[in-house]
């Protein structure tokens, strides 16, 4: 029986992410509305954990705009509870680790956390999903 490796996989995701050009046109074809011209050299498996108490994320892809915009991709294999919350918490860490001490709040910056499933997460029959927190 022969395994087969796709996009799915964990390395070959990194592997084609950390790639700049492929990295930015995979985020213009998702985000089509978006006019990226360039983004910084992408950072795969981006850990952040503030203290050893605190619950830590790892990003499958971390990268920012010629604005600044930072665009974080995982690739979401697993069918899994609580997906709404878990792209709210991963939003969170992204705004504290823009957000320096002593900066004002309306230094933030636009963010995008995209989340690649091969499967429908909500059952509603898209191919898409748009959230916006306000």
């Amino acid at each position: 029986m022969q395994n087969k490796i796709s996009i799915q996989d964990d390395f070959v995701f990194g592997s084609v992410m950390s790639n700049k050009r492929l990295c930015q046109r995979l985020i213009q074809l998702i985000l089509p509305e978006l006019k990226i011209e360039r983004i910084e050299f992408p950072t795969v498996q981006k850990t952040i954990q503030e203290t050893q108490f605190s619950r830590g994320v790892r990003f499958d892809v971390y990268t920012k705009d010629q604005d600044g915009v930072v665009h974080e991709i995982d690739m979401q294999v697993r069918h899994t509870r609580g997906l709404p919350q878990r792209v709210r918490y991963y939003q969170g860490r992204i705004d504290s680790e823009m957000l320096k001490h002593g900066q004002q709040y309306v230094t933030l910056r636009k963010s995008y956390v995209i989340f690649i499933c091969p499967f429908d997460p909500f059952n509603l029959g898209r191919h898409r999903y748009d959230f916006k927190n306000f």
